[in-house]
């Protein structure tokens, strides 16, 4: 299945800082490509020059507990939180999930918290691109 994304642009720059303070490089790498995906969908030129409005995007939770364990007592199911809050100049916005993985061999691993990262971050993205097209609906609001 292919996903062709279809912007427009409007003339606004918007420039977006990431700050995530948990050692989990492949979050920052999917938060960042989702916040930008969204806001090119939305309709928003990226870029950091000088009148660009600034956006910053906080990591605040990403927690990983175990939630079911095998018949050798060993955690093979984990819920993922994730929550991160979007910041303009003028408001702030939360965003905030709990998925679910499983690691079947009772392993760890990054795998199974790699794509509950991005099930977590897909799910969100309706509700963030919703948010953004509202927010930036007509040109001029920039």
């Amino acid at each position: 299945m292919k996903l062709l994304l279809v912007s427009f642009s409007f003339g606004t720059d918007v420039c977006i800082s990431l700050k995530n303070p948990f050692p989990e490089p492949y979050l920052t790498y999917a938060l960042r490509n989702t916040i930008e995906r969204v806001f090119l969908q939305a309709g928003v030129k990226l870029s950091c020059k000088e009148d660009a409005q600034k956006v910053e995007v906080d990591v605040l939770e990403l927690k990983e507990n175990p939630v079911g364990f095998s018949p050798f007592q060993r955690a093979n199911i984990y819920e993922l939180g994730l929550s991160f809050n979007l910041r303009f100049k003028d408001e702030e916005k939360n965003y905030s999930l709990r998925v679910s993985h499983s690691l079947p061999s009772g392993a760890e691993g990054d795998r199974g918290r790699r794509f509950a990262i991005d099930d977590a971050l897909n799910i969100i993205y309706p509700k963030l691109l919703e948010d953004l097209m509202r927010r930036y609906k007509h040109a001029d609001k920039f």
